[in-house]
């Protein structure tokens, strides 16, 4: 497994190591900083903590509104992790430089609105228009950025995207017909991550569907929708600019139909971050969970089968969550390298904080895998029923 330390030298000890494999992250900075592998409060730097779900240093408190600071808390008192508050109270202050909770953005400019949200409009005519083919070469600090979004939500944050504190531009791309789309970036210089957003308002962070973040070239792949605009947004870590190159390739649909004798293909011939919006509906109920990780059998839902060629041993984050908005589906996702086969090296993930949304951290050897999308089919104690839909499935491959 190769680690890629933002801050500071490469070399890691063997400890470290394991502690981040185990962990199924990346550390970008410092040990003891901002991203780097923990296994308690302690192992933090002053005014960081050990986030449960990642077990990574972060600047979040758990139970409070994530800000810290004079007059961003919710309420005084003391956090969920036992550590002191400021007492400031209050609301969001618009104009003071800092984006508090109620935010978007601060202070108020061409692309922030006097009430600090973001200026939809500003976001979508962003620097530029691409189109299949395209190919740009730009700086994040160009005439035309900003410095709106320091992060991109959870699922984002999950494939590397976060702390982006530095500034970012947007681009705008439009399918005329449904086809994947893959963005390819190459920072020159500066450490620059990758987000593609889609929905309203426009350039929100909580639309960030796809994205990656590593100290190398980017890439991103998407199964874009005809007339639905995308925003491309290079971003730069920590606050870091520069130059890079920004090229746009397209291709036809994902092949296949989802069962073990004839799986969608994801591509990974490297570090690549890819989605899939995909409905379950119509799909047979083949396959079951294993009875590994939080899974129990019984997963008598529709599924879906992808399959990941690797070259080499390599980091895989799989994000399964339901996005259907008429209906509940109970999610579960599982690996197996043998796509029918119910023993042998298996994982599995089914609740990751709520019935639709289930989640793996893994490094996997070089080979074929395959990755089975599933759920539950019932009727809850209260009532809901639980059934297919739409559900988005994000596929990280590092390195």
């Amino acid at each position: 497994m190769q680690l890629v330390e933002r801050l500071g030298g490469r070399a890691w000890a063997a400890a470290a190591v394991a502690a981040l494999a185990l962990a199924g992250a990346r550390c970008r900075c410092a040990a003891g900083g901002l991203g780097t592998p923990c296994g308690t409060n302690a192992d933090c730097n002053p005014g960081l903590y050990c986030a449960p779900r990642t077990m990574q240093c972060t600047a979040t408190l758990p139970g409070t509104d994530g800000a810290i600071g004079p007059g961003t808390d919710a309420a005084p008192g003391t956090d969920a992790a036992g550590g002191a508050l400021d007492s400031g109270g209050g609301g969001p202050v618009c104009g003071n430089g800092v984006v508090e909770p109620g935010e978007q953005c601060d202070p108020p400019g061409p692309a922030c609105t006097a009430t600090c949200q973001v200026n939809g409009d500003a976001c979508a005519g962003g620097v530029g228009v691409l189109t299949c083919g395209s190919a740009v070469s730009a700086d994040n600090g160009m005439a035309g950025s900003a410095s709106l979004n320091a992060d991109y939500g959870a699922a984002c944050a999950a494939d590397g995207v976060y702390s982006e504190t530095g500034p970012e531009v947007a681009y705008t791309f439009v399918t005329p017909v449904d086809q994947r789309v893959t963005f390819d970036l190459v920072p020159l210089g500066a450490d620059l991550d990758l987000a593609v957003l889609s929905g309203a308002p426009a350039c929100d962070p909580s639309t960030c569907f796809a994205a990656m973040g590593t100290s190398g070239p980017e890439q991103v792949t998407i199964d874009a929708v005809a007339g639905v605009p995308y925003y491309v947004v290079v971003d730069g870590f920590m606050g870091q600019a520069g130059a890079f190159d920004l090229t746009v390739s397209c291709a036809p649909p994902l092949t296949g139909s989802g069962t073990c004798a004839d799986p969608y293909v994801v591509a990974a011939p490297g570090p690549t971050a890819t989605s899939f919006d995909v409905s379950t509906c119509g799909a047979g109920d083949d396959l079951d969970a294993p009875p590994v990780g939080d899974c129990d059998p019984g997963a008598n839902g529709a599924d879906l089968v992808y399959r990941i060629d690797l070259g080499t041993a390599s980091t895989v984050t799989l994000d399964l969550q339901d996005v259907d908005p008429g209906a509940s589906v109970d999610t579960v996702v599982y690996v197996r390298a043998d796509c029918g086969a119910s023993t042998g090296m298996q994982f599995c993930s089914d609740d990751f904080g709520s019935l639709g949304h289930s989640h793996l951290d893994l490094f996997l050897a070089a080979g074929t895998w395959y990755v089975i999308v599933d759920s539950y089919d019932y009727t809850s104690g209260n009532g809901t029923a639980f059934g297919c839909g739409d559900v988005h499935l994000a596929v990280t491959v590092g390195s």
